[in-house]
């Protein structure tokens, strides 16, 4: 049987039909090679087969509702790891598996969606430079009028059940309830941004959308949400404390360094373009030094909270691990931080002892409150411990005002 080569000639009139059915055939199996061959991506096999490895495998050969054991997939991967794109490349391997279906594609806006669906639409326009797609799969492409193509949607040509009236792929809306849409899968990508994880108004908001876009599912209902980091109440560590319960998703956590912690995940180099991309120790060090608030959530998925972040006691409820689970590798037994807010109304000062691993990340073992600078309050300070074999992990440390927790700083006073 023919084999599809890793690399694809100008003219592919030049192959004969069974290497033409060897190169489909791959493609609508393996990412990577969709991804750089045929879709003209520059992914990295040593670090993306791992990226595309978390994503669902796609078997015609399978009904749809055992396409994957697994039906929700959270995938939190560091800033700059292709993550949007991988999504990309796995709808398109959707859509040539199965013509029929229906996505539902959600981004932070509307605005942000519809230019993800219009980067999927290139492909199948031939607008996009370098993607042989419309030669390959000429069946799926067209022009805008082909593809009933707008703002919102396309439905690729290749679709047989032509009585379906929800589109290939759709940007999510909130009219779409109200019109009695349907899918069969959802992607959901960088849901929370830099623009809205500030907001509390705004993240309930992406909350709702998000579990909103549920009743619009048909069974078994798939959901594939990839992110990074921005804060303590995101979406994510909602899916990822409640699922310590359910256990329905599958959850994917990297960081920019590789699992040893010694090296970097996504090591530099030249693109076929001759454009670099990836990291290098002093890359890395330059973003962590210039906010490093910014370094852990975006690079670390470890959010680091700021002088203004109030934190509720569920929120540190929800970060409890048993001792057991607390990493080996931590570094000096103790650490001792001035949290003082200031002030006479201020919260309580706290001293936290605590141990750090090699990515920064705290384990917090005792929380000791210390009345303000000009407090009236004479009263001893009581230490806070914690439930027996249990530990507080974090990326911070807090002071504790009745239900809230306010950060001021984290200005470590002596390590031990």
């Amino acid at each position: 049987m023919p084999i599809a080569p890793d690399t694809l000639p100008e003219d592919l009139r030049s192959l004969s039909p069974e290497v033409l059915l060897a190169i489909r055939d791959r493609a609508k199996s393996d990412k990577l090679y969709l991804a750089n061959v045929v879709l003209n991506y520059d992914f990295e096999e040593d670090v993306h087969q791992e990226l595309f490895d978390t994503l669902p495998h796609w078997d015609p050969a399978k009904t749809w509702a055992k396409q994957a054991e697994s039906k929700k997939r959270l995938i939190l991967w560091p800033r700059g790891h292709y993550k949007t794109t991988a999504i990309i490349v796995c709808i398109i391997q959707l859509i040539l598996n199965f013509p029929n279906i229906r996505v539902m594609l959600m981004q932070g806006t509307m605005r942000t969606t519809q230019s993800l669906l219009r980067e999927i639409l290139a492909h199948f326009q031939g607008d996009a430079e370098g993607s042989r797609l419309v030669e390959l799969f000429p069946e799926f492409c067209g022009d805008k009028k082909a593809l009933k193509a707008t703002a919102s949607a396309f439905t690729t040509p290749a679709r047989s059940k032509k009585q379906l009236k929800e589109a290939t792929v759709t940007c999510f809306s909130e009219k779409a309830s109200k019109t009695g849409q349907h899918a069969d899968i959802l992607f959901a990508d960088d849901l929370v941004t830099l623009e809205n994880y500030r907001s509390p108004k705004k993240m309930e908001g992406v909350r709702q959308n998000f579990y909103g876009a549920y009743p619009l599912l048909d069974p078994p209902q798939y959901v594939v949400v990839t992110g990074t980091r921005y804060s303590h109440t995101d979406l994510y560590i909602g899916i990822i404390n409640a699922d310590a319960v359910k256990r329905e998703w599958t959850i994917s956590v990297k960081t920019c360094y590789a699992d040893d912690g010694k090296g970097i995940r996504f090591t530099q180099r030249l693109k076929r373009n001759r454009e670099y991309h990836g990291f290098t120790h002093e890359i890395l060090n330059s973003i962590r030094d210039a906010d490093p608030a910014f370094f852990a959530s975006q690079y670390l998925n470890q959010p680091a909270s700021t002088a203004s972040q109030t934190f509720t006691a569920e929120m540190l409820d929800g970060r409890l691990i048993d001792a057991d689970a607390v990493p080996k590798t931590l570094g000096p037994p103790l650490m001792f931080f001035d949290l003082s807010s200031g002030g006479p109304t201020g919260d309580d000062s706290v001293i936290v002892l605590a141990k750090t691993d090699h990515l920064g990340r705290r384990a917090t073992r005792s929380l000791t409150a210390i009345p303000p600078t000009g407090s009236t309050r004479t009263k001893a300070p009581t230490p806070t411990r914690l439930p027996t074999r249990r530990t507080l992990s974090t990326n911070t440390v807090t002071t504790r005002d009745s239900a809230k927790l306010r950060v001021a700083s984290s200005k470590p006073l002596a390590t031990c």
